[in-house]
This record gives C-alpha cells, structure tokens and sequence, in this order.
C-alpha cells in the first residue's frame, strides 16, 4: 500500500523581486512500513518537501496522496520545559479535544516500553537528549501518526549521542511499524536507516536518484555501519551527490 504518492509535485514561492520555484516535477512513492531517506545539498528543497508533505505549507502543484495520519519531527524535540514528560506525551490529544483515558494508558505503555516509565513526571530539563528525543516520538505516537516526518532530527546531538538515538528511534518505528521519511545531510545516518535513499538536487529540487538499500529490518544502525558492503552504499551514494552538484 502506498502511504506517501507524489506525482510531477512542484512548489513556487514569491519573493519581493520575482516568483520562485523551490520544488520541480518531484516524484516519489513510500509504501507501508518503508523507512526512506532523501539526501542533498543545503537549499536544494528538502525540508520544503517535508513542510509540504505535513501540511504546513499547502501550496504547490501536481499530486500529493498520504493514506494516513502525518507526524512531524523537526530537528529540535519541541518539548515544552513547564510540562512534565507524560503532559508533553499527551500534548496532542489535548490539543485537538479528544483526550480520553484510553490515551493516557497508551502513553503509560509507550513510556514503560521504551524506558521512560521512570521519567514519566520529571521536566524535559531533567532528561538527556536522547530520552528528550524518544519523549518527542511518543509524543507523535500517542497523537495517532502512522507516517513520520524526520527533519534533521538528529543533528542537534553530539556524534556519540547521536547513534545511540539514532538506534533507538530506529528500533520504535521499527517495532511499531510505522512509515518514515527523513531527510538528513549525512550519508551514513542515511544508509544506516533506510530501505532506500533518494538524492535531491536543487534549483528547483528534485529526486533524481533511488538506490535501494538492502539490509535486514531487524538489523540495527550500528550494526549496518560496521557490515562490510557499508562503504559501497556510502560511496555510491557520494558519487551520485558529487555528480548533481556538478550538472
């Protein structure tokens, strides 16, 4: 099934001197479960993609199709620091008026699960960034999303932390069975995520390249880095960037 259809998308904005166009003739398909990651250089319209695809931008043209509820991800957590990490897990449903216990005992199981039970009524000041991090997934669970939407989620983290977060956000989408896109700057953050990764090039942005990446589901980030094709993907992957940047 496919969750996430663009066909011929394009997105234009206007500026005081001239209209532009951010996004050009994008296409892409992420079918259920799909975890993609979509790479490219600075301004060539990645998180205008993203911005489109959760909604928060409704301009453009062509198609956009998403069979499900869209959670967002930015790459700060947007925790709220005068509500404790239950209220901040339960911020959505409250939000939209349909807050029911049944809410609160799924957030409590989500929470138990993925080792926050304990943290449940401290303050996002008292977490580290990785905990921070998993409290705002949750968050996005408990608000119903099925499909993810992945910002740069992990570049405000230090390198060490960064995988550590990186394994365990990967194993809750994981085991959930949620869809996601991310896009991301670093390659390897890439491959060590995604059934497939798209290059984007930019003035007007566009997915230019899907490559296939062809580990098993169950395999963790970490364990995708040190695998021995690992490097193939990575400079595959960089060829292809080195080339869009050059054409």
């Amino acid at each position: 099934m496919c969750k996430v259809c663009l066909q011929d998308f394009s997105l234009s904005y206007q500026t005081p001197d001239m209209e532009v166009t951010a996004i050009a003739g994008v296409n892409l398909n992420i079918y259920e479960g799909e975890f993609i990651s979509i790479i490219g250089p600075s301004g060539c319209g990645k998180s205008t993609l993203l911005s489109a695809l959760s909604g928060l931008n409704k301009d453009g043209e062509g198609l956009i199709r998403i069979d499900g509820n869209v959670g967002y991800m930015p790459q700060q957590d947007c925790l709220f620091p005068w509500r404790t990490v239950m209220d901040n897990v339960l911020l959505g449903p409250e939000l939209h008026g349909r807050y029911s216990p049944s809410d609160k005992a799924y957030a409590t199981s989500l929470l138990e699960k993925y080792g926050l039970k304990d943290s449940a009524s401290k303050y996002p000041r008292e977490l580290s960034g990785g905990m921070r991090q998993r409290t705002a997934l949750i968050r996005t669970l408990v608000y119903g999303a099925d499909i993810l939407l992945l910002d740069e989620a992990f570049s405000a983290l230090d390198y060490q932390t960064r995988l550590k977060v990186v394994d365990d956000i990967y194993s809750i989408i994981r085991q959930e069975k949620k869809t996601a896109l991310l896009v991301t700057h670093d390659i390897s953050e890439a491959i060590s995520v995604s059934d497939r990764v798209c290059v984007m090039r930019g003035q007007p942005g566009t997915i230019t390249t899907n490559i296939s990446i062809n580990y098993p589901k169950d395999m963790s980030p970490s364990d995708r880095r040190q695998s021995p094709d690992f490097q193939q993907y990575f400079h595959l992957l960089k060829e292809e960037l080195q080339y869009e940047q050059r054409n």
